[in-house]
């Protein structure tokens, strides 16, 4: 059977062979192969003599000098799979001592689009040198002033959602291990109470009383107000 195109079928059957070229290049640019988690484990424990599998609850690699234990290692997604900018987790791989100290975090695999944007994927594992020596038991904010008892640490520009989900999953992660071991414990202070309606206070409005008083209001962002709101961070 012999099929015959019309000039503009064969140039539709033609743009559509170079967007879906385009898009399946553009997709690659979004994936970084996966890496191998214990070449990163060794450069954190340099003193280590026995690495072991990655077994338990939690599920962690056991680090030991001889007989004794130096540290942990485990994979942020196996505690905090949070979703980036992309809508995949950033998976990193983390190593900390048996005090709770971080020694280090890399990323083993991403989806984010930070090629495109002009980011080296370098530029994520210098974000990561900064929880160095840093504490589990520490409050860690991306970008900002420092407050408080938060220790602020500095944002990537071009990438602030990706390194903002990052740190949740560093510190997160963090925590149920070390909690799990038995390094810290639950504190109270950083738990949550449940919400509380006073009676006293409380007051019915409808929806006119409310768009009103200003209790809901609308607000309209473009690109640029929000490039503003994240400048420096």
């Amino acid at each position: 059977m012999r099929l015959s195109f019309s000039k503009n079928q064969g140039l539709a059957v033609l743009f559509s062979f170079v967007c879906l070229f385009f898009v399946s290049k553009a997709h690659a640019l979004f994936v970084s192969p996966p890496k191998d988690p214990m070449p990163i484990i060794k450069q954190f424990f340099p003193s280590a003599t026995h690495i072991g599998e990655k077994q338990g609850e939690p599920l962690v690699w056991t680090i030991k000098e001889n007989d004794n234990i130096i540290g942990y290692a485990f994979e942020t997604n196996d505690f905090a799979k949070i979703p980036a900018y992309s809508g995949e987790p950033v998976n990193m791989v983390v190593g900390i001592d048996i005090e709770g100290k971080y020694i280090g975090a890399r990323v083993i695999e991403h989806h984010e689009p930070i090629i495109l944007a002009g980011i080296p994927e370098s530029k994520l594992d210098n974000f990561t040198t900064q929880y160095k020596d840093l504490s589990v038991n520490d409050r860690l904010k991306v970008g900002g002033n420092q407050q408080g008892d938060m220790l602020h640490i500095d944002g990537l520009s071009g990438a602030t959602v990706t390194v903002m989900v990052m740190n949740v999953a560093i510190t997160k992660s963090a925590t149920k291990v070390a909690r799990a071991l038995g390094i810290i414990s639950a504190s109270d202070d950083i738990i949550q109470p449940m919400s509380t309606i006073y009676p006293d206070v409380f007051k019915q409005a409808n929806w006119v009383t409310l768009t009103g008083s200003g209790a809901i209001r609308k607000l309209y962002l473009n690109r640029e107000h929000i490039d503003d709101a994240f400048m420096g961070t």
